[in-house]
């Protein structure tokens, strides 16, 4: 996968005056579990295309000469041919994967987003994205706009004590199969290599499976970074965190904090990424979103950069002329 840095060199994460004020005050974010997101099937939308790739991957090694014993080829028989095995036995390893990954027994994903804007759109890059104030309706919003590198760099130095990893990614949407091929074709590989041989492994009884840690970090790069073309407008980057869950000890790290939120009458859990990390966050500027007070919202929220000594972070105000 290429580094949002080098396509997106600034980010924005929309939110609610409650929000802004919450990551001015904390110098962090919430990460949401990813069940708890308004659509938490796109976790599960990778699921047939990964399907789709392996199968070609599976019957070829099963058209391989190591394959050509009569217990192996018995096996073939008994399952119904070549095609359907590869499609059976494809099928019940991702499933395994992804009941693993449901039920929370080696890692939890939690999420948090961000819009990319083509920097050459001087109209969106100032104003926002119309699409996403609709979204806060009267009470407003507000841009965070982020240096996607120095982001990045935070993100590979502040979590290293904690038994977590990330995933720094633009969102490939369903409709783009050149994109897809692109920027997962190395992650995609590595799942093909596990699954032959751990297939392998099983047909010859072989007593040590293959080691999964590499494929199971390219197979939630890939189930992180995959969503339906609906959304393609948003151009959606985002942080997966990926926290891991092994055994407490010294050499594996600390247990990163679950936090929990009332929403809807019901605890959503949630991590807190960046806090307490010594260094703020690379925020550059904030844009105020449409509202009937967005001037004053303006020049309060400049106030309350100079006093937290941020008076370096730019505020502007959108002229899109929605309320």
């Amino acid at each position: 996968m290429s580094k949002v840095s080098e396509e997106y060199p600034y980010i924005y994460h929309y939110t609610n005056e409650a929000g802004l004020y919450g990551i001015l005050n904390d110098e962090c974010f919430w990460a949401t579990h990813f069940k708890f997101l308004n659509d938490y099937t796109e976790i599960v939308l990778f699921k047939d295309k990964l399907i789709e790739h392996l199968i070609p991957h599976t019957k070829k090694y099963l058209e391989s000469p190591s394959f050509e014993n009569d217990h192996d080829q018995k096996v073939i028989s008994e399952g119904g041919g070549i095609e359907k095995v590869a499609k059976d036995e494809v099928t019940k390893i991702v499933d395994d994967k992804y009941k693993v990954l449901f039920n929370g027994l080696e890692a939890e994903i939690y999420i948090t987003s961000f819009c990319a804007v083509n920097q050459k759109d001087e109209y969106l890059k100032n104003n926002g994205l119309l699409s996403q104030w609709r979204g806060y309706g009267g009470d407003g919003g507000y841009a965070i706009e982020f240096d996607s590198l120095e982001m990045e760099n935070q993100l590979n130095s502040k979590h290293s004590n904690f038994r977590i990893g990330f995933v720094f990614g633009k969102l490939i949407y369903s409709d783009d199969e050149q994109g897809y091929r692109k920027e997962l074709s190395t992650d995609l590989d590595e799942i093909a290599k596990y699954t032959t041989e751990l297939y392998d492994a099983i047909l010859q009884r072989k007593q040590e499976p293959p080691s999964a840690e590499q494929a199971f970090q390219s197979f939630l790069n890939c189930i992180t970074c995959y969503k339906h073309q609906a959304f393609k407008e948003e151009k959606e980057v985002r942080i997966a965190a990926i926290l891991l869950n092994l055994k407490d000890d010294e050499e594996n790290g600390l247990e990163k904090e679950r936090k929990f939120r009332q929403r809807d009458g019901k605890l959503i859990p949630y991590i807190e990424l960046f806090r307490n990390s010594g260094n703020i966050l690379p925020i550059k500027r904030i844009i105020v979103g449409p509202h009937k007070d967005k001037e004053c919202r303006a020049e309060a929220l400049r106030i309350v950069l100079r006093n937290k000594r941020r008076a370096d972070i730019e505020v502007i105000v959108s002229d899109i002329p929605f309320i």
